[in-house]
């Protein structure tokens, strides 16, 4: 496994190596607008075909009419989408994937499928997660309590090394209880 990971890693800093800055602000811009809200419903949607406006809109639950046009700016901004405006009237306007967008829907499919697979993994590993930071704040919220009533200037820096250290404590905390314990110490 260490080795594995070393492989991954050099590879990933020879990547990183031969990225220009703007490149990897790019990557990163393109990455965020992906992995917006929105976008991965309209990628899927458009996997099927052209589409109109309004056919997205009606086909995408909960989403306004700025979020969708925003959304699909941005997307095709990215080079993702095309927009094809057709000189009728009323106007007609459709949506299409590129050959870009087409390859990236694809990848969006499968991270769609992946977490349909595993929602009950990541579910019980969020509620473990929670269940040992919440043990873990009734530990920290005890030793603060012990160190306010203490009152003297070392257990007041205690206190507050103790206060700084909570978020990471919890991290820690989480990681240590088995999922097979109910999230309990």
């Amino acid at each position: 496994m260490g080795a594995r990971r070393a492989d991954y890693h050099d590879v990933h800093m020879h990547q990183l190596q031969n990225t220009t800055d703007s490149e990897s602000a790019v990557s990163r811009t393109v990455l965020t607008h992906v992995a917006s809200r929105w976008s991965p419903a309209i990628l899927l949607q458009l996997q099927s075909g052209e589409q109109r406006y309004s056919h997205l809109r009606s086909r995408i639950g909960g989403v306004s009419e700025k979020m969708l046009a925003q959304t699909l700016r941005e997307l095709e901004r990215d080079g993702l989408v095309l927009r094809t405006s057709y000189p009728v009237l009323p106007p007609h306007v459709v949506y299409a994937l590129t050959g870009l967008g087409e390859a990236c829907a694809e990848r969006v499919t499968a991270l769609v499928h992946w977490l349909d697979e595993n929602v009950q993994a990541l579910e019980r590993a969020r509620r473990s997660y929670q269940a040992g930071a919440v043990a873990c704040d009734a530990e920290c919220n005890a030793a603060l309590d012990r160190a306010r009533r203490i009152g003297s200037p070392v257990a007041m820096r205690a206190r507050a090394t103790i206060a700084a250290a909570k978020p990471m404590v919890n991290d820690v905390c989480a990681a240590m209880i088995p999922a097979s314990s109910g999230g309990t110490l």
